[in-house]
């Protein structure tokens, strides 16, 4: 059992109040930008979703105990047109590949974590595990034939909790393991653009305060780290080509650490290299790839604005770093790819 219940869900409070430099951009007739904070605390008109170019996230409400389940958003590539998913809870959304509708997890009644589907509009839910037990950090194969997720037998609660890499059909049907558990903890595993492979984290020990990022083959075999145990290290995520992982670090309870930032390591092993650094304004968390790889979309909040967590972009070298969603509330785990 982790000593930091599911640690990986989101920043710990300790470790989230962050300061970012608000970038006001100006269309093309020269007017400012509509800020931010009005873009992203209210809905637009309803209509249809383009989902083509647009981002997931959750949120919590400014009073709202960032310990439960984060409200399902989603939002276009530049903050505008914010809406929720409904009334939905839930974690770690996932685009399906087309871009129809959602996966993620959430609690059901009787504390167990499941797996279901959604459209971004809140309709069609439709659950794809049941039972006792842990289905969790839900992901479709390129083909969306197959969903690779994170599983316990035993929910959180129990003493002998331990996450493993398992995959069912895209119905929920035939789940299988896949890798067999570690000392540690196996999760957010995601299948390559090609989906000959599958990139996860792995917790050294059950308390979740070192890991390191792994990648396998789609049957499982191969197993290879690609990055040292180090700190909590977490959300790995391809590039479209398929060549790199991006990810970040974060040492717990240790805000100035210089490992703490966003980071990069070739896909097949090689030398990682620090993207964007925490420093004493910006701490940053959780990226993942624009579909076309010109940028990157990570999770940015205030170290003096009361553990206020946002959402930000920057191009895929590092530059350009600017934020997309910013309101009183708390937004974590976007998702753009």
């Amino acid at each position: 059992m982790r000593s930091l219940p599911r640690a990986h869900r989101g920043v710990a409070p300790t470790l989230t109040l962050f300061l970012v430099t608000v970038l006001v951009g100006c269309n093309a007739a020269g007017d400012a930008a509509a800020p931010s904070e009005d873009r992203a605390s209210s809905s637009s008109t309803p209509g249809p979703i383009d989902t083509a170019d647009r981002v997931a996230f959750g949120r919590w409400g400014a009073n709202e105990e960032r310990n439960g389940i984060p409200l399902m958003w989603t939002a276009n590539a530049d903050g505008s047109d914010p809406r929720p998913v409904g009334d939905q809870r839930g974690w770690y959304m996932e685009w399906s590949p087309d871009r129809t509708h959602l996966i993620f997890d959430f609690a059901d009644d009787n504390g167990n974590e499941q797996i279901a589907t959604i459209n971004p509009d809140g309709t069609d839910f439709a659950q794809l595990t049941t039972g006792a037990g842990f289905y969790a950090d839900a992901a479709y194969s390129p083909d969306g034939g197959t969903i690779v997720f994170s599983h316990s037998p035993v929910p959180e609660s129990d003493a002998s909790f331990r996450q493993e890499l398992w995959i069912m059909n895209a119905d929920g049907n035939n789940p299988r393991q896949l890798l067999a558990g570690a000392d540690g903890a196996d999760w957010e595993p995601l299948f390559s653009p090609d989906g000959s492979r599958i990139v996860f984290t792995r917790d050294e020990t059950d308390d979740g305060l070192t890991s390191a990022i792994h990648v396998i083959n789609a049957d499982g075999t191969g197993l290879r780290a690609i990055t040292p145990f180090l700190h909590y290290t977490e959300h790995p995520r391809w590039s479209p080509d398929g060549e790199t992982i991006i990810y970040n670090i974060e040492a717990k309870g240790d805000l100035d650490n210089p490992d703490n930032g966003i980071w990069t390591v070739p896909s097949t092993g090689g030398e990682p290299r620090q993207l964007l650094p925490t420093d004493d304004d910006l701490h940053v968390f959780k990226p993942d790839y624009s579909p076309d790889g010109s940028k990157i979309l990570f999770g940015c909040a205030r170290r003096d604005d009361n553990n206020n967590e946002d959402l930000c972009t920057m191009n895929a070298d590092g530059t350009d770093t600017a934020v997309i969603v910013e309101t009183p509330e708390y937004e974590n785990h976007g998702i753009w790819g």
